[in-house]
């Protein structure tokens, strides 16, 4: 790898000769041309990539001979330029460009791409401008290669144009998308406009800024709205290793419950990890120091929550996992005591309880648990149960842990369809048992931070999230899933499922889909009412300097 980029970037096109005949070309009047930027000038880099910012289809490309992945009916401004500089041919995108035709030059441009990492998740797969840098280098190298040495190739590449075009996603689909992002709230505009050029400039010099995650470790602990991988293995009902889950997924079928990305894989990206958090099923190495995922599909508080479903891994189990992970941490750091510095400083986020409820206390046919207790009773053993549980974490060296409450369990599409709503939107009862429990979480978070001022627990209000008008945020369908569900409630294998995913709340019969998960992530993260978190939200919970423990792990 060439440890220096040969480029002088220019942001404005040239002032060209006008007047030139375009069609009795000289010599191109530049060696190579190479390009930067987003859907503007992107010319197919996009067409393989699991993405709704794609143009590979009519009318895209009607007045051009065919769609190529430009977003136009033409040529783009490059294309122009191209055929202004005196090219025989246009340039190429870099998904398709091979041999020695780099040598004129190359595409980078990448539909939704921004100047910041995370701008235009919400469209799915996009380059952004850090790794189109990545792909100039890639292509450098190869230039030296065709070329014979350095020195040769910084000479030809120091003759050529680039052009670099960003920015404006960071704004149409960051900013001002305060349902999907969090910029909005921690920036004022000119702090943004501030950030950005700091940002650009940095990449622009080939030297990216490096964003140190704000915690050191995440783990995780939950059921199948978490999950990534670790019912794979085991013989269940409860997993989704097929398609067409991970349709828009760039590694395709994962485990995890949804078309793409779940919610704590969007945090893991607000929380600055340049990677997921792997499933405690397959992480073997050093990357658990980053972070573990123990979430388990049908998982609960209570052992036996969905047991008709096969093997799960419960809360209980999880802890044991976790456990197994402390001990592999010290290993590697090789004292406890900078074990629990570590673990100390992590972020752990628990979400249980819905499995307590729609795959135990719900179907008397399997469990004796509505014929025990109320509700109310319930949901006291449940909290109870889930209090142990939490404290044992505690003495593992949790001390940022964020307790995800009960969503609308009566709404998914699965509850409708079981129980009916007698004239209401959602399934009444099933509800009002998430309320009743997510009642006692609030007072276990109250009751925790007066017990432990070296920790800080908060409250994540999934309920009160998914109680607005979901229509003012871009949904149209709020009671169907996307793909075709089987007699469980999750997508049947191999079926074609909806094209237009971002309109649909619910993937399945009982999941999120991305774009839902997108959304519940960032108000988790960066709150966007007071109501999404108590007493704080995680921007804030990861910010917090807390006193030193006193107890070992």
């Amino acid at each position: 790898m060439v440890n220096k980029m040969w480029a002088v970037c220019v942001v404005v096109v040239l002032a060209l000769n006008l007047w030139c005949n375009i069609g009795a070309r000289a010599a191109p009047q530049v060696p190579c041309y190479f390009i930067f930027g987003d859907s503007l000038v992107d010319n197919g880099n996009n067409n393989q990539l699991q993405s709704l910012a794609r143009a590979d289809y009519l009318p895209y490309g009607i007045d051009f001979g065919g769609p190529t992945g430009r977003f136009s009916n033409g040529k783009t401004t490059v294309d122009v330029v191209a055929e202004l500089l005196g090219f025989d041919d246009y340039i190429p995108p870099y998904a398709t460009a091979r041999g020695q035709d780099i040598l004129k030059g190359v595409n980078f441009a990448s539909a939704a791409a921004g100047i910041r990492e995370e701008t235009g998740r919400q469209l799915g797969g996009r380059i952004t401008f850090s790794g189109q840098v990545k792909n100039y280098q890639s292509v450098v190298s190869q230039v030296v290669n065709f070329l014979g040495d350095e020195d040769q190739a910084a000479n030809y590449l120091g003759k050529c144009i680039y052009s670099v075009g960003l920015g404006s996603n960071d704004y149409l689909n960051n900013y001002f998308m305060p349902q999907f992002y969090s910029t909005g709230n921690q920036f004022t505009p000119e702090e943004y406009a501030t950030s950005l050029i700091q940002d650009y400039s940095q990449q622009l010099r080939g030297k990216p800024q490096v964003r140190e995650p704000q915690v050191p470790c995440f783990f995780i602990f939950g059921d199948s709205v978490s999950d990534n991988g670790n019912n794979n293995l085991l013989p269940t009902l409860a997993k989704v290793n097929y398609s067409p889950y991970g349709v828009d997924f760039p590694q395709g079928p994962t485990g995890r419950f949804c078309n793409g990305r779940n919610i704590v894989d969007v945090l893991a990206e607000l929380l600055g990890f340049e990677n997921y958090i792997p499933p405690f099923a397959y992480a073997n190495g050093s990357e658990i120091v980053e972070g573990v995922n123990y979430a388990s599909g049908a998982a609960g508080i209570r052992k036996e929550s969905g047991r008709q479903l096969g093997a799960r891994i419960s809360m209980g189990e999880q802890l044991k996992n976790h456990r197994t992970t402390v001990l592999r941490i010290i290993d590697i750091l090789g004292k406890r005591s900078l074990a629990k510095k570590h673990l100390n400083k992590c972020l752990y986020s628990v979400g249980m309880g819905s499995n307590d409820y729609i795959n135990n206390y719900f179907l008397p046919q399997y469990y004796q648990t509505s014929k025990k207790y109320t509700l109310e009773e319930y949901a006291e053993v449940l909290i109870k149960q889930y209090t142990q549980q939490i404290l044992r974490l505690r003495k593992y060296g949790a001390r940022k842990v964020s307790l995800v409450g009960l969503g609308l369990i009566g709404c998914t599409p699965d509850a409708i369809k079981t129980y009916g709503t007698n004239g209401s939107s959602c399934v009444e009862k099933l509800n009002n048992a998430s309320q009743q429990f997510n009642q006692k979480l609030v007072a276990l978070v109250d009751e925790l931070n007066t017990n432990f001022t070296d920790s800080k627990f908060i409250y994540v209000n999934s309920y009160e999230m998914g109680s607005g008008d979901p229509t003012l945020v871009g949904f149209k369908v709020l009671d169907a899933g996307c793909c075709e569900v089987d007699q469980y409630g999750q997508c049947a294998p191999n079926k074609t499922p909806c094209q237009n995913r971002t309109d649909y709340v619910f993937w399945d019969g009982f999941h999120p889909s991305e774009a839902s998960n997108l959304i519940t992530a960032s108000r988790t993260y960066s709150a966007y009412n007071a109501s999404d978190a108590y007493p704080m939200d995680i921007s804030h919970l990861v910010q917090l300097q807390l006193e030193p423990q006193v107890t070992a792990i």
